[in-house]
């Protein structure tokens, strides 16, 4: 009877070697369901990372029918992201805090393709031989949005190309790309992921319409360096 207790024993070590050990009766499971926002069709190896505010951290994957589980601790909130490769990315948040707390939680997600340019990248536009922006009446807040766009989708990086009329003073068209970059800087938007290019003179009729500033994916799998410290 003691060998047999000393065998159960050894097994039971094996299996739970390496596990996270969670008390079930102080947790609940969370559901992310992902699809593609265009074809509605299930996106597996997505990867969600989450973070508690009791300080755990995991990443996890939907399976191959986009779906994936993960227990949670009661108590906590949870802030999370969703990341696919050519996706833009998805935040949000969960609290398991308080009274009637139930066993699981259903979460779904629909993602956008990039590069099918679901994300409409603003144009900004410069008053006559300066770096001021102009703000067009239904364009009044293009680099709010675009800095929205850029903290909504950690992963993306993009080229900032600058155009100028042929009557402006040389090179305006890279002081107007640094500006926006900078000030992008200023709003929290990791320098690695902005990449200048000087479009030169541009060639429409006008000149006013050669002012600008316009915006290019080229890459969405941007690993903040920030996360890596």
């Amino acid at each position: 009877m003691r060998y047999l207790f000393f065998i159960l024993l050894l097994n039971f070590t094996f299996i739970t070697k390496g596990q996270e050990v969670i008390d079930s009766s102080e947790t609940v499971m969370l559901e992310v369901q992902i699809f593609n926002e265009a074809t509605l069709n299930p996106l597996n190896e997505a990867e969600i990372s989450i973070i508690g505010t009791d300080g755990s951290k995991r990443i996890f994957f939907t399976d191959s029918i986009g779906i994936a589980y993960t227990p949670l601790n009661t108590q906590v909130t949870y802030s999370y992201t969703i990341n696919k490769k050519d996706f833009s990315n998805k935040t949000d948040t969960i609290s398991i805090i308080g009274n009637g707390i139930r066993n699981s939680y259903l979460r779904k997600y629909y993602l956008t393709e990039a590069f099918i340019c679901f994300i409409e990248l603003p144009k900004l536009l410069f008053h006559n031989n300066t770096t001021n922006l102009i703000a067009l009446p239904n364009e009044n807040d293009s680099f709010s949005l675009m800095v929205s766009i850029m903290n909504e989708n950690p992963t993306l990086v993009v080229e900032c190309i600058a155009y100028q009329s042929k009557k402006e003073l040389a090179n305006l068209s890279k002081k107007r790309a640094e500006k926006i970059i900078n000030e992008l800087v200023a709003q929290g938007i990791e320098k690695d992921r902005l990449v200048f290019k000087d479009g030169g003179i541009g060639e429409n009729e006008k000149e006013e319409d050669n002012r600008y500033v316009i915006f290019r994916i080229i890459k969405t799998d941007y690993v903040s360096k920030e996360e890596n410290k």
